[in-house]
């Protein structure tokens, strides 16, 4: 049975427990504030879904490991212990999945040339769904290998001596994960500044095309001005007006973009969370152990429920629409 660390065991403890409140407290606020109806909504409820199942797990384990660390088998196999780790691989693989929804989704809005994205119940029900298809495979998978059992740390998982489940039902879909979102985010902010770089340089254009326009009006007026003024009526006319209306065409389309670009938060919070515990595995994996200071670093992914939920709360601005209800 491993040793409890405190020095991990307790800032894993605190990390979970603050994700599993945080995240509640979205759940109450959201059913008594019910913000817009978006289809981003749907994809932030359904990762944050995710997250408290996750937390509320970790938080149970992890009060029983702390209450019992005077023991040396504070975890013993057994159906409590392969429950957590069944329920632990199942829910934080949803999030992993959760995470490349929301990335994928986001290059589809940006892609689009109008982003008029609201689909129907069934079809959002549809798109939620599919983050939990896989990782109910994958904990089922483990569960009829016999592969959970007690773990460093606080709760129980896939079992050490078992680095074939680990990477092939987990960190290697993690990993993946890890380089798509990436890739996507770096494609998405080249093709924004590209995008809009283009509204800007046009934008531009039609200004100086009115701007010397205008001169030229001014010009004809003083040096002929005893001539018909029909003809400076002609020049007023003509000013070119396709430009500001194509601009204005596609700044219109950025309130629907504006909105799932809020969704960038959380692929990028989950990265920076995760790039800890996702270095401690990959050590472990090579050398066959860990230090202690990269084992306690890995403590950082129970606070993802937590800066989600912190992330929901500021795109959403939380504090004004209870304020506008009160």
């Amino acid at each position: 049975m491993p040793h409890l660390e405190l020095a991990v065991a307790v800032p894993s403890f605190i990390g979970s427990l603050t994700s599993c409140l945080a995240t509640t407290i979205f759940g109450v606020l959201y059913f008594i504030y019910p913000p817009e109806r978006h289809f981003r909504q749907a994809l932030v409820v359904n990762l944050l879904l995710a997250d408290w199942i996750n937390s509320l797990n970790n938080t149970i384990s992890g009060g029983i490991a702390l209450s019992e660390r005077h023991r040396e088998d504070y975890f013993t196999a057994g159906a409590a212990c392969t429950t957590n780790g069944w329920i632990g691989q199942f829910s934080v693989q949803a999030i992993d999945f959760n995470i490349l929804i929301i990335s994928i989704t986001v290059l589809i809005t940006v892609r689009k040339n109008r982003f008029q994205f609201q689909p129907s119940w069934l079809k959002t029900l549809s798109v939620c769904a599919i983050p939990w298809l896989f990782p109910l495979i994958t904990s089922n998978i483990a569960l009829g290998l016999h592969g959970y059992g007690p773990v460093s740390g606080n709760w129980c998982w896939i079992k050490k001596d078992r680095q074939d489940l680990r990477w092939g039902l987990t960190h290697g879909w993690r990993v993946a994960i890890f380089i798509v979102t990436v890739s996507i985010y770096t494609y998405v902010y080249i093709y924004l500044a590209r995008h809009y770089r283009g509204v800007s340089s046009v934008g531009s254009q039609a200004s100086e095309r009115e701007l010397h326009s205008s001169s030229e009006q001014e010009l004809s007026r003083m040096g002929n001005s005893k001539e018909d003024d029909k003809k400076t009526l002609i020049q007023t006319t003509c000013a070119p007006a396709s430009p500001n209306h194509n601009t204005t065409g596609r700044i219109k389309k950025t309130p629907d973009l504006r909105k799932m670009l809020l969704l960038n938060g959380y692929p990028l919070l989950y990265i920076l969370l995760w790039l800890p515990g996702m270095a401690n595995r990959v050590h472990e994996a090579a050398t066959g152990w860990s230090p202690e200071w990269l084992v306690a670093m890995q403590s950082c992914t129970q606070f993802v429920g937590l800066g989600n939920a912190i992330t929901y709360a500021l795109n959403e601005q939380f504090r004004g629409r209870i304020r506008d209800r009160s």
